[in-house]
């Protein structure tokens, strides 16, 4: 068995994933099976500044909380929800998310097993979260630690909305971007369920272009999945499973940018990126 743990501070649950051997799948990450939730999930952070900043915390790999207050103006129904987001995906994958962490040992995807109703629970969203991590060479706090905050809002600062990608751990045992998927957050959420609250993330899936990374620019190439209707491949996720932000840049082809591109536009015309190992030292030490 391969088993991932997205490790936090003392007394935080890991992220653990059963997955097959030799066998390295971004399912196994959506379906991360993470010791049943928090029962007590501690938002420390209103997403208030955007800013990277040192964190004097205790020394850990890494941790990432939701922003402290919910976001105001959705609905609290799981349906409504999703047609208010316009995602009509999320219920159903909601529910295997959690079906898989309730029995981590059966397929969610199988269309024989009954998922979890979620229909009369009410559900909050978050516009933010923050990832504190070990990055003594960037500038950190007491004992290293890092902190950044990861946006996922329909209007960053009164403007466009910003979804931002992120890394997420795959398996800690082997080294760089093959211990690593990227994905980028389209919702941030949380509901309780039988007493257990469920920190959560709506992601797309990004697939790496190649088994190694591109040789003149010496990153790595991912492309953004999407089904076979042309539709964002989705996952619900754990949002412990989530290491850090990432930082991609366009792979550009030949042809000139239209001259009424606005940068924030970028994450959605392009259709490979590299990520940017050199946006800061702790990028470059696991993106290599």
């Amino acid at each position: 068995m391969d088993k991932v743990e997205l490790h936090g501070k003392q007394g935080q649950n890991a992220c653990d994933l059963d997955t097959g051997a030799q066998r390295f799948h971004r399912d196994d990450v959506s379906h991360a099976q993470c010791h049943n939730g928090d029962k007590d999930e501690d938002y420390n952070s209103d997403g208030s500044d955007d800013e990277a900043r040192i964190h004097n915390g205790p020394c850990v790999l890494n941790y990432v909380r939701l922003a402290k207050t919910p976001a105001r103006k959705y609905p609290s129904s799981l349906y409504a929800l999703a047609h208010h987001i316009q995602q009509p995906k999320l219920p159903l994958l909601t529910r295997r998310f959690l079906h898989f962490q309730l029995q981590n040992n059966v397929d969610p995807n199988n269309d024989n097993v009954a998922l979890p109703d979620l229909s009369g629970l009410p559900f909050s969203v978050f516009h933010s979260a923050t990832s504190t991590f070990y990055a003594p060479s960037d500038l950190s706090g007491l004992g290293g630690m890092h902190s950044e905050c990861i946006w996922s809002t329909p209007s960053w600062r009164k403007g466009p909305a910003r979804y931002d990608t992120v890394f997420l751990e795959k398996d800690p045992e082997i080294p760089g971007m093959g211990g690593l998927h990227i994905g980028r957050v389209f919702l941030f959420f949380s509901f309780t369920y039988d007493g257990i609250k469920y920190p959560c993330a709506l992601i797309q899936w990004y697939t790496t272009f190649s088994d190694r990374p591109d040789e003149d620019m010496r990153m790595w190439i991912v492309q953004p999945d999407f089904d076979a209707d042309g539709e964002r491949e989705l996952e619900v996720i754990h949002a412990h499973c989530i290491l850090r932000g990432a930082h991609l840049i366009p792979v550009y082809g030949r042809d000139h940018l239209p001259s009424d591109l606005h940068y924030t536009d970028t994450l959605n015309i392009f259709h490979a990126y590299y990520v940017n190992k050199y946006i800061d030292h702790h990028a470059f030490e696991i993106a290599f």
